[in-house]
């Protein structure tokens, strides 16, 4: 079984904490010992039964499968991020000026999914949030 390399560290023992696994990991572990530690599951955890989660997993077949794909969590390229970056700014700026959000003018949905993969970038949302609510009152 291969584990794709876009799964991180973290991602490895995020999954092994939400599903429960019987995997013994110690955070000292690399990526590597943690693969190692999770092929060995699928090898000889056939028994092992799984709780609803969110990553949809019912069975082994279903974790081999979701280990083997690319991880879904999207990075976003530094192009990407300063283009975010610059909405989220002007965003800022719009609320400090006294406008109200629901009137700011549409954007292209799938831009908020960059937003989802930046803390900075979900800092500026918020503080924007929080001027709006103050501009409300």
């Amino acid at each position: 079984m291969m584990i794709n390399k876009t799964h991180s560290k973290l991602d490895l023992i995020e999954i092994i904490n939400d599903l429960q696994l019987n995997i013994v990991f110690s955070h000292q572990d690399n990526k590597k010992d943690i693969q190692e530690k999770i092929k060995n599951f699928c090898e000889h955890g056939s028994g092992f039964i799984f709780k609803p989660n969110i990553y949809l997993i019912k069975n082994l077949h279903d974790l081999k499968c979701y280990l083997k794909n690319q991880s879904p969590k999207k990075k976003i390229s530094i192009k990407e991020k300063k283009m975010v970056m610059f909405i989220a700014k002007n965003i800022i700026n719009y609320c400090l000026h006294g406008k109200v959000l629901e009137c700011l003018p549409v954007i292209d949905s799938n831009l908020f999914l960059f937003f989802h993969s930046s803390n900075s970038c979900n800092r500026i949302l918020l503080i924007s949030f929080l001027l709006n609510i103050s501009e409300l009152k």
